[in-house]
């Protein structure tokens, strides 16, 4: 690119699916989206919901809110294929990369410059090994022996370039809907980590201590509230949301309060 020139944009895109007569989720993709905006985020943000309310009452110019006419099944494997399902609704005209991001994940920092780099595909490592539940779920019994070294990833925090978005998400839908070789509640994600195992796309990791998960393996308040992300996986929704709304007031200050409802 030419000195100069401005970086295209990208496109973040999230999901905040309630069960009825709930809206943990909305609201914690309200801290979510605020936190992008309030750290400059570079490019569009998507968020496909179920509750009736917007995360976003006020709007702005950069966010888009689909709802989606459905209520999430009893089946998490269900809900959380919308990952992929959505990927005809989004217009990737002109974006560069397109970034997935669980609502129950917070922006602490600009991840801009997470988004530089030659790679097809943002992989997030989380504590534990790709042999262990659950990232193992398509693994034969050949690689859960050869394998032991390499890290499980994370579903709920990706990266891929736009030009192979479609391609990358239908890939995964294929063997995500294929028979497992072992049983697993969380599907997606062994799907996720199989579709990595196989795909020849380029692909790296987020840098170590970029993105933190405060409630696996007894993660550290300094160490989670120094990352560019977290996220609040492995704990119900009532407890994420009042991890990630204290990180919010922590980082962005009582005085932001105001400026969220104007962002």
């Amino acid at each position: 690119m030419a000195p100069g020139a401005e970086l295209p944009p990208n496109l973040c895109y999230t999901l905040a699916l309630d069960r009825p007569g709930q809206d943990f989720h909305r609201r914690m993709t309200r801290l979510l989206v605020t936190s992008l905006l309030l750290t400059q985020w570079h490019g569009k943000i998507m968020v496909f919901r179920n509750h009736p309310r917007p995360v976003l009452p006020e709007g702005h110019p950069a966010v888009t809110e689909v709802l989606l006419d459905l209520l999430p099944s009893e089946d998490f494997h269900e809900t959380v294929s919308w990952k992929y399902r959505v990927k005809d609704q989004l217009d990737l005209t002109g974006i560069a990369k397109v970034l997935f991001v669980d609502c129950d994940c917070l922006a602490l920092r600009s991840i801009n410059r997470l988004m530089l780099g030659s790679w097809d595909i943002y992989t997030a490592p989380e504590p534990g090994r790709l042999t262990e539940y659950p990232f193992n779920g398509y693994l034969t019994e050949e690689e859960m022996q050869s394998l032991r070294a390499l890290p499980g990833l994370n579903s709920g925090n990706w990266g891929v370039r736009a030009s192979r978005y479609k391609e990358v998400m239908a890939a995964w839908e294929a063997i995500d809907r294929s028979k497992r070789l072992r049983g697993t509640t969380n599907q997606n994600q062994h799907s996720w980590n199989r579709l990595i195992l196989d795909t020849p796309l380029r692909h790296r990791h987020f840098a170590r201590g970029e993105l933190q998960f405060p409630f696996l393996h007894g993660a550290h308040y300094l160490s989670y509230r120094r990352a560019a992300l977290v996220h609040a996986c492995d704990r119900s929704a009532k407890e994420k949301l009042s991890l990630l709304f204290g990180l919010w007031m922590d980082v962005f200050g009582r005085d932001r309060l105001e400026d969220v409802t104007k962002i």
